[in-house]
């Protein structure tokens, strides 16, 4: 008896240790849906449609800084100021220049009228008489250079102050009291007007189209017409500036918002090479096939080796959809519902939808 309940509940261990095998989950699939075919997105920033960088016609020390980044300002209203003590003293000696400029001009004047006074009287000689006329008209000379010399102080003075020239909003400010600046260095940059755009960096080989779609936080869209594009490709980069038109409608997204701009690829010709890296489909899936679990948003594949995650670019949401951009091919079959307790490389049971 006691020999049969040992064998017993040594068979009850050995069951116990062998693996249990968990059924594969099943899955809903379904196959990708290409909405406009293919397409590039890329980040964008609203810009003022004129920009002016500010900085002194002279260098100097910054003794104040007026103004600060956002502010908005009005025509004249002073931003920037250096230290005048230099200017000042350069204005106080052209002054004294132009004092004895001015004094000397007078004595000359007044030694030319005597000696035209002797000249009638045939006391001196008519060549003494033009030494003096020459020197009268030096004098006159050196009045008008030292008067010339004061004006230039005072604009010297005046560049020494920056003020804005007309209204519009200080988006940009680095220049800071103390620091020492050289004559045309920004310190600054001023928006104005109402006209805003959108300026983007395109990949090297898709030239910037004449249209496309400013993609908005409401999954609302805008068009942008294109208004000035590069003529060269930036060196270091490798990427094409853009400046987009924005329609009425956007004009109260704020200055240096970071938004996402839609442009369609067109097909390239024969022999033509298109950057892969840079253009995706675009496609309308489940929302529910989104798994939002990772370091971003994805989808899951289905292969025969099980399921795998592929980073999409989610565009815009629809109701129950959403429009994401990925490199998966049309063909493709994705996890619809189901997609949040997978793994990478699990095994599935799968229906198609």
């Amino acid at each position: 008896m006691s020999l049969a309940l040992l064998c017993g509940a040594l068979m009850s261990c050995k069951r116990s240790d062998e693996p249990v095998t968990e059924p594969a989950p099943w899955v809903l699939s379904v196959a990708l849906e290409p909405v406009s075919g293919t397409a590039v997105v890329v980040s964008g920033t609203v810009r003022a449609r004129f920009e002016t960088l500010l900085s002194f016609e002279v260098g100097g020390r910054i003794a104040a800084r007026l103004a600060e980044a956002g502010d908005k300002v009005v025509a004249g209203q002073p931003l920037f100021r250096l230290d005048p003590k230099d200017f000042e003293q350069s204005m106080r000696a052209a002054e004294a220049d132009l004092a004895s400029a001015q004094a000397a001009r007078s004595l000359r004047g007044a030694d030319l009228a005597r000696a035209e006074t002797l000249s009638a009287q045939g006391t001196i000689s008519r060549q003494a008489l033009q030494r003096e006329q020459v020197a009268d008209e030096q004098a006159r000379a050196q009045e008008q250079a030292a008067k010339a010399r004061l004006q230039q102080a005072r604009n010297v003075l005046g560049y020494s102050r920056i003020s804005a020239r007309q209204d519009g909003v200080l988006i940009e400010v680095t220049g800071e009291p103390g620091q020492v600046v050289a004559a045309g260095e920004p310190v600054g940059r001023l928006a104005s007007g109402a006209l805003h755009e959108v300026e983007v960096f395109l990949p090297e080989r898709l030239r910037p189209p004449a249209s496309g779609l400013l993609q908005l936080d409401d999954s609302s869209t805008l068009k942008l017409t294109l208004r000035e594009a590069a003529g060269a490709a930036d060196a270091i980069s490798r990427t094409w500036r853009a400046r987009y038109q924005l329609p009425q409608e956007a004009a109260q997204l704020p200055l240096g918002t970071v938004v996402r701009a839609r442009f369609d690829v067109p097909q390239p010709e024969p022999g033509q090479k298109v950057d892969q890296a840079a253009t995706a489909e675009v496609y309308r899936v489940p929302l529910s096939a989104v798994d939002e679990r990772g370091e971003g948003p994805r989808i899951w594949r289905m292969t025969n080796a099980g399921v795998e995650p592929v980073p999409v670019r989610v565009l815009t949401l629809e109701g129950d959809t959403a429009r994401v951009q990925t490199s998966l091919p049309p063909e493709a079959r994705i996890v619809a519902v189901g997609g949040n307790l997978l793994r990478p490389g699990m095994a599935v049971r799968e229906r198609r939808q």
